[in-house]
C-alpha cells in the first residue's frame, strides 16, 4: 500500500496540482488547458485553441468530480483521489474499463511523451518528458528498462501506445509495491514520501469570524472584515447553509468553506 500511495502522491503533486495548493480544483484543470494550448501552439496561448482545450478539460473535471469528489465540495483532495484509484483497481481490469476522461488522458499522455512522433516511447522520450517537468532522471534508463517486456524489447526497447497505456494503468491501480509499471510516470521514490505528504492539504482549521460580514454576490461568497478588506471564493452557495460566526478556513485567503453543508 505504501508504494501505491507514494506513486499517487508523486503524480498528484507533479502533474495535476498545477497551483501547488495541495488539492485539485477547476483552477488546476484550467491551467492544464492553458499548458496544452501552449504545447500545441509552441508556447503561444492562442484564444481559439485555448477555448477548445478548456471545453475538453471542463469535461474531464466534471467527470473526475463525479467519480472522486466524495463529499461534493467541488474539490478533490488527495485522499479522495487515492480512494478513486483504489476503487478503479477493484472495478476495472484494463484501460478500456477506465472512465472516458482517463482513457483520453492516457492517449494524450502517450502523444506528449512520444517526442519524436515515431509511435513508440523509448528511454530517450521518457527522460526528455521527465526533464521537461524538472523531475529526477538520474535512474531513468535503469527504471525504464525494468518496465520493458518481450514485445518492447522486440520493438527496440520501446513501448507502443497500447503497451504504454497498459503500463500507466498498472502504475495507477496496482497495490503491489513492485508492480511492473511503477516508474512509468517518473522516479517517484526519488521524492521522499514524507515531503510529498507535507504538500497535501486535506484538513481545514477553524477560526472565529464574528468580525466578518458574509455576503452573497451571484455565485461568490464575499467576506468583508472590519477594515473592509475583501476576500472571496467561487464556491457555489447552493451547496451550503450560511452559518454566521464560524467557518472553515482552508489555509489560503481566497478559499472559504461554510461549516454546514446541505
Amino acid at each position: 500500500m505504501s508504494g501505491f500511495r507514494h506513486r499517487h502522491l508523486y503524480t498528484f503533486h507533479n502533474f495535476w496540482d498545477c497551483n501547488k495548493d495541495g488539492i485539485l480544483t477547476w483552477d488546476d484543470f484550467n491551467t492544464l488547458a492553458e499548458n496544452y494550448t501552449k504545447l500545441q501552439r509552441r508556447g503561444k496561448l492562442e484564444k481559439e485553441v485555448y477555448e477548445r482545450w478548456k471545453m475538453v478539460l471542463e469535461r474531464w473535471w466534471n467527470e473526475l468530480t463525479e467519480h472522486a469528489d466524495f463529499n461534493k465540495d467541488h474539490i478533490v483532495e488527495f485522499d479522495e483521489w487515492l480512494k478513486f484509484f483504489t476503487n478503479l483497481g477493484k472495478s476495472t481490469k484494463s484501460v478500456k474499463d477506465l472512465p472516458d476522461f482517463l482513457q483520453k488522458y492516457l492517449h494524450l499522455f502517450f502523444l506528449i511523451m512520444d517526442s519524436n512522433k515515431d509511435g513508440l516511447v523509448c528511454a530517450k522520450d521518457y527522460k526528455k518528458y521527465l526533464k521537461t517537468h524538472n523531475l529526477d532522471i538520474s535512474r531513468a534508463d535503469e527504471c525504464f528498462k525494468e518496465m520493458l517486456n518481450e514485445e518492447d524489447i522486440a520493438n527496440g526497447d520501446a513501448m507502443t501506445s497500447d503497451r504504454f497505456t497498459a503500463t500507466v494503468y498498472d502504475c495507477w491501480v496496482s497495490q503491489d509495491n513492485n508492480c511492473k509499471g511503477r516508474y512509468i510516470c517518473g522516479l517517484y521514490d526519488s521524492s521522499p514520501m514524507e515531503e510529498l505528504e507535507k504538500k497535501t492539504r486535506s484538513d481545514q482549521s477553524e477560526f472565529c469570524c464574528s468580525n466578518f460580514f458574509l455576503l452573497l454576490y451571484k455565485d461568490y461568497f464575499v467576506m468583508l472584515n472590519a477594515s473592509s478588506s475583501i476576500m472571496c471564493t467561487n464556491r457555489c452557495a447552493e451547496h451550503y447553509f450560511i452559518k454566521p460566526g464560524l467557518i472553515f478556513f482552508s489555509g489560503t485567503l481566497h478559499r472559504f468553506y461554510m461549516l454546514a453543508k446541505k
